[in-house]
């Protein structure tokens, strides 16, 4: 096969590879575009069915509960202009054909570069797989949860002590929600990342080790960059959990037994979610008072579940140990 021939082979590999993924992720984003889901009873029992609507679709149901979860009661949303509503429905819908389509997308992903692969770098990616859509999905979880209730409930208390009257374009409320979750969801695969590359040979375990002070420099710019004030507060919040991944993408790097990463990996994300939730909804922290309901819900929600997730990874961690004295007592017979 000459090299043209080849070439445009793998041209129409990829083109396949694109039609496919465009194909799922255009039929899921139509379908939360211009259906709702509805329940009909049949035979006594309530049957969910897809039925067509233009104005409440399963993209408008998302958009409302991410308006009851995160914006104040004293905040009101406005649109500019006449399409803007429209847009952020369509917009609702790709980012949910995307998340939900993203099996296909890795599956297909994967297998156009299969091929090009090493049989131990295909192994290595398919182990990558789910942790990384867990540790996506957990970055996005926590700022949905703990960080964007905060910042917001944050920032908006300052306009209300001062009595002035609060409005939000639905724009650049979508886009600041949008944002923190994507950031989040990005950072959060640090540690797969880390671990890829010691993995790989690309980089030695211990360069984390020795570059640590520029990963601090770097999480504070970052951390800077994409929050809103200049208090310092919210880039706390931020920067915390960066590290807490750092540290814990190093641990792992470092460490050949697989139950004793996936443990350190548990507790640390555990942990920095009980730090930063916990003694805000132990010690009443509430930022806006009372009438916030929804985020303090939120905010006992992320502790219990951080409190929860960091005692699962130390026991994982802990048994890790006694199965590794198990394999040594059994190499030695």
């Amino acid at each position: 096969m000459t090299l043209m021939a080849s070439f445009w082979k793998h041209m129409e590999a990829l083109r396949s590879c694109i039609f496919r993924i465009a194909i799922a992720v255009g039929a899921i984003t139509l379908f939360s575009f211009i259906f709702d889901i509805r329940t009909v009873q049949l035979f006594g029992v309530a049957v969910p069915l897809p039925y067509p609507d233009i104005y409440m679709t399963v993209s408008t149901r998302v958009f409302l509960q991410i308006k009851h979860d995160l914006l104040p009661p004293t905040v009101k949303l406005v649109s500019l202009t006449p399409w803007a509503a429209m847009m952020i429905q369509f917009q609702i819908s790709l980012a949910m054909g995307i998340i939900l389509g993203m099996p296909v997308i890795v599956y297909e992903v994967g297998r156009f570069l299969g091929p090009a692969l090493r049989r131990r770098e295909r192994r290595l990616i398919l182990r990558m797989v789910v942790p990384a859509t867990a540790l996506f999905v957990l970055g996005v979880l926590f700022a949905y949860l703990l960080i964007i209730p905060f910042s917001i409930s944050f920032l908006y208390d300052f306009a209300f002590a001062m009595g002035i009257e609060q409005y939000f374009s639905v724009e650049d409320f979508f886009s600041f929600v949008m944002m923190f979750m994507l950031a989040f969801g990005v950072v959060f695969e640090l540690p797969v990342i880390m671990v890829g590359l010691s993995s790989t040979g690309l980089v030695s375990p211990d360069f984390w080790k020795e570059h640590w002070r520029w990963a601090v420099l770097l999480t504070l710019v970052f951390a800077a960059v994409i929050t809103p004030d200049g208090t310092g507060i919210t880039m706390f919040l931020v920067a915390v959990p960066m590290l807490v991944l750092y540290l814990t993408g190093y641990v792992i790097s470092k460490s050949q037994n697989r139950l004793r990463a996936v443990g350190v990996l548990l507790a640390a994300v555990g942990l920095a979610a009980f730090l930063l939730a916990g003694p805000l909804a132990l010690f009443g922290l509430l930022p806006g008072g009372p009438d916030i309901v929804s985020f303090g819900l939120h905010l006992r929600f992320a502790s219990a579940a951080g409190a929860a997730t960091f005692i699962i990874g130390l026991l994982l961690a802990a048994a890790s140990f006694g199965n590794a004295g198990e394999e040594r007592d059994s190499a030695k017979r």
